[in-house]
């Protein structure tokens, strides 16, 4: 079926249509990136100078503003997407969108192990709000993405390009070095086929206004001819080397915007905060230690108050047997509810493995832990960390390392005190403004 020309001209002409519909939202799409730079040794570790230089290269490239822009295609066009190195982090903490994991891998061969810190790599920032890109020694390989909608997206969505051809500053590979292969790679990310469709003249990209080739192009070899028309080897979907690249379509930037649209697959980066101001929240840590079957669970967090989904699952069909899920988010203060479901019935412990799941606030305190929860369970947790929580002993009543707030007041006797754990102090006062609690099996003892 798909080598019949008359059934892959219908399928084009089909999904052209749809993206002419639907060219996505007017106006700049801002996308937040974090880079994740994994190494084995120094060389490997990438100078923010280098990231920052491809973060520049993909604004110039999708934004038409490039050097090397001419004018041998009049389709080529100004995508209007840029991108910015995040200035918040998942928690809502401040971030220079750069990640640094040592490892003790020497390179990269598999797709999937650089996206998991259980496999020497990192895991990966919400795909909701950032553009994760991975950057390390993939074994002679230049980089590799992930279309929108592949399965498990919360482990593996995102870009990878290796170290030596990422960025156009520093230590690069000859013909890589312009930072295209980074380009290349997101415009994958952003549901770019090969602008040869991946076979013979029968087969193409799902884009109206790029020619028809019949294999890709390596080097630079403008002219060249295939399937009775001129080759775009500008493309920079193409294999072409990174100095003979310079443009997107028209087509291809509706292809791209079309993600944007209303229930689109990369709609939430729209309301991303990822380059916004830092701010003070509320951290949640979800871990699931997943049982012999993970496809059978699934997991929603909502505004107790609003129904709001604050975070949920995604299917979980090719997530390997007794491996663990990390996902976090960021909320202010305020009442929750947190299901988790099993499809079959039988938990996640202890009929099929062994696995459980835990949830926790910013300072390390376990909400909720559980295993044997049967068809699923649904709890109920408030969230307020407002409040100043002394956790001694320590040497200095004001010490902020003593106090569990992100930004402690300069007068820590005011508002409530929480003592969790033996603590001395003298002097000691308390104003009418205060009230203190001491937990079970703590201790306050006050000297003179």
């Amino acid at each position: 079926m798909k080598s019949n020309p008359a059934f892959r001209n219908l399928q084009k002409l089909s999904e052209n249509a749809s993206i002419k519909r639907n060219a996505g939202p007017s106006g700049i799409i801002t996308i937040p990136v974090v880079v994740h730079v994994i190494y084995n040794h120094s060389g490997e570790n990438l100078s923010d100078a280098q990231i920052q230089s491809q973060i520049d290269v993909l604004n110039e490239d999708f934004r038409r503003l490039n050097a090397d822009a001419d004018n041998l295609w009049g389709q080529a066009a100004d995508a209007e997407i840029e991108f910015c190195l995040a200035s918040r982090d998942p928690y809502g903490d401040a971030t220079c969108g750069i990640t640094r994991t040592q490892t003790d891998s020497i390179k990269f061969y598999s797709k999937f192990t650089m996206k998991s810190s259980a496999t020497g790599g990192i895991d990966p920032w919400p795909y909701q709000d950032y553009l994760n890109i991975w950057v390390c020694d993939i074994s002679g390989l230049l980089g590799f993405a992930r279309f929108p909608e592949y399965s498990d997206p919360e482990l593996y969505d995102g870009v990878v390009t290796d170290y030596l051809s990422f960025g156009r500053i520093g230590n690069l590979k000859e013909d890589f070095n312009l930072g295209r292969t980074t380009t290349h790679e997101v415009g994958h990310w952003l549901n770019l086929r090969h602008i040869w469709g991946d076979g013979d003249c029968f087969y193409d990209d799902f884009v109206s206004d790029t020619p028809v080739s019949d294999d890709h192009n390596y080097g630079c070899n403008p002219g060249h001819i295939s399937c009775g028309s001129v080759d775009m080897v500008q493309n920079y979907m193409d294999y072409s080397d990174d100095v003979c690249m310079n443009l997107f379509t028209i087509g291809q930037k509706n292809r791209m915007r079309a993600l944007f649209e209303p229930g689109g697959f990369r709609t939430s980066l729209l309301t991303s905060k990822g380059c916004g101001e830092p701010l003070e929240c509320n951290k949640l840590f979800l871990t699931i230690n997943f049982d012999d079957y993970p496809a059978d669970i699934s997991w929603v967090l909502r505004n107790a108050e609003t129904s709001e989904t604050v975070m949920n699952s995604v299917y979980y069909p090719n997530t390997l047997a007794n491996t663990s899920l990390h996902v976090s988010t960021c909320v202010p203060d305020g009442t929750y509810s947190f299901s988790i479901d099993d499809s079959y019935g039988d938990g996640l412990c202890c009929n099929e493995g062994t696995g459980s799941y835990t949830l926790t606030s910013t300072y390390e305190d376990l909400i909720i832990s559980n295993g044997q929860l049967g068809s699923g369970e649904t709890t109920e947790i408030l969230v307020n960390n407002s409040n100043y929580r002394f956790i001694g002993p320590g040497s200095n009543w004001y010490d902020p390392a003593n106090w569990n707030k992100l930004d402690p007041p300069s007068d820590c006797y005011e508002g409530l005190i929480i003592i969790e754990k033996y603590c001395e102090r003298s002097p000691f006062e308390l104003k009418s403004t205060n009230s203190i609690i001491v937990r079970q099996g703590a201790e306050l003892r006050i000297t003179e």
